[in-house]
């Protein structure tokens, strides 16, 4: 058994292929467990099925139903997430969890194999993706903000399904190496190969562990179409407990810039960080390594994924080219200019 498959149990999410729910029987269980007459829209998603219920045309709910390998626990988890941070940070702009008519947050569903998957639903939130080229400095620093007040909100929740293993927790990196060949770009490759190296030169048990989101990226961050403002977070599906420096590598991951300042938008997101929860100098020090190991993740990870389920390529290709972009940038500028711009700014300073 290679180190992959130590993280990938024999029923792992990422390879386990559900049979899928049809829209009718999204129609069907809205109506037999929350007395909703909706029309469903199915959505793509990683591992999970995700469907977008619609009440007189308009959109109203998500309805999502895990992937028949993934835990009860884990499930309890991630809505325990959302229903502690609902009761001590009602601000933040998250989806709520809907219960049934039972009164329950989560209810059983069969395939037609005998399967059982977990559902639940969710409200729904208004806004557009976070996603293109560019981000503007106000986003950047309202991520920031957003990202910061929801680790200090998260710090204080514990749940026994919080120690889940998921490929995309960071701290397991070092075991993608074995499926580095997967990646058949040579640059792409010994860029993801470098970051590695570096992941494993670095001692993360001192650093500060908690339940994180684990995902901000602009594909879960929405923004007001008219504003910009950001407007909500979803997708608590990749939640672990980990450093929570590798949430704010996660987040930085995604806001590199093109042109001559690649970190700029990185360092206003920190520094907004900061103004809510202050950074340990030991966190900021790890943060170039984290940053870098998350982007060769993703370059690892979605080159595999998209062999193996070449049907759903472009999906899971979607931030090959931005994290590629990211690990040029880093690897193209002095490492100790980038200690010294993430040191300024962990302290509040902008250039």
């Amino acid at each position: 058994m290679n180190d992959l498959e130590r993280v990938l149990r024999p029923r792992d999410s990422l390879t386990t292929t559900s049979v899928a729910m049809t829209l009718d029987e999204a129609v069907s269980v809205s109506s037999e467990h929350y007395g909703l007459k909706v029309a469903a829209k199915a959505l793509k998603s990683e591992r999970d099925q995700n469907f977008m219920l619609m009440i007189d045309g308009r959109p109203k709910f998500l309805l999502k139903v895990a992937n028949a390998a993934e835990a009860r626990s884990t499930i309890d988890f991630r809505v325990g997430a959302m229903r502690h941070l609902e009761q001590v940070a009602p601000d933040l702009p998250i989806q709520r969890v809907i219960r049934t008519l039972d009164g329950t947050d989560i209810f059983p569903w069969s395939d037609v194999e005998g399967q059982t998957r977990f559902c639940y639903m969710l409200s729904y939130l208004d806004g557009v993706p976070m996603t293109g080229d560019v981000t503007s400095a106000e986003q950047q620093t309202g991520l920031g903000l957003t990202a910061a007040k929801m680790g200090q909100a998260l710090s204080g929740f514990r749940h026994p399904g919080a120690g889940h293993e998921l490929l995309w927790d960071l701290k397991h990196a070092a075991k993608l190496r074995a499926y580095l060949p997967m990646t058949e770009d040579p640059l792409h490759r010994s860029l993801a190969s470098d970051a590695l190296d570096r992941f494993e030169s670095i001692a993360l048990a001192p650093l500060r562990h908690q339940v994180i989101h684990n995902d901000l990226n602009p594909h879960n961050v929405l923004v007001s179409p008219e504003t910009g403002a950001i407007a909500g977070v979803i997708d608590f599906g990749d939640m672990v407990e980990s450093p929570l420096a590798c949430d704010i590598a996660v987040a930085c991951s995604y806001l590199f810039a093109n042109g001559s300042e690649p970190l700029a938008p990185l360092c206003r997101f920190l520094a907004a960080y900061r103004s809510v929860m202050p950074l340990r100098p030991d966190e900021v020090a790890a943060l170039p390594v984290l940053l870098a190991t998350r982007l060769a993740m993703t370059v690892i990870i979605t080159n595999w994924r998209a062999s193996q389920y070449p049907e759903n390529r472009d999906y899971i290709l979607r931030n090959q080219k931005s994290a590629v972009a990211g690990l040029l940038a880093l690897a193209a500028l002095p490492a100790d200019q980038v200690d010294e711009k993430f040191q300024r700014a962990s302290q509040g300073e902008l250039a």
